[in-house]
């Protein structure tokens, strides 16, 4: 067994047209940011601590965030995997960095259906409602299937 530190990459970058612009989404989705997103995976793909690819990380972070968005990141999630599957010499997964909007979490997580890297924060936390909200997001969770 091979223990070492293993990439979860995020193919997006802070700069301009280099991720998905979460107040106009339909807008970053063009052939020069593809081709970049694509360009990460070629230069990542053959290490062999690779471990993951994230499409998009905590792009939905808000309701009104959670309404154009997720077309987007399911678009750029779908051809990323058709790009992996294409190109390297062995299975790596792809998916969404959720962020913690426990008012569209459970919606985002049924639209995607996508390996999901949600960055659990306390999703639940407060203390009043934990146990509650716990069993809600377990059975939502439990009750999916998920390639």
């Amino acid at each position: 067994m091979q223990v070492g530190i293993y990439m979860l990459l995020d193919v997006n970058s802070p700069l301009a047209g280099e991720s998905i612009n979460r107040g106009d989404p339909y807008s970053s989705y063009y052939t020069a940011y593809l081709n970049r997103t694509f360009a990460v995976v070629e230069a990542f793909k053959d290490y062999p601590n690779t471990l993951a690819f994230f499409s998009a990380n905590e792009v939905i972070n808000n309701v009104e965030t959670g309404k154009d968005n997720p077309p987007i990141i399911r678009a750029v999630t779908r051809d990323l995997k058709e790009y992996v599957k294409n190109h390297a010499s062995r299975p790596i997964p792809v998916g969404y960095s959720a962020a913690d909007v426990r008012d569209n979490l459970l919606d985002s997580w049924n639209y995607l259906r996508e390996w999901s890297g949600d960055q659990d924060k306390g999703i639940c936390a407060d203390e009043k409602q934990n146990v509650a909200c716990q069993e809600k997001v377990t059975t939502c969770l439990v009750e999916t299937f998920s390639p």
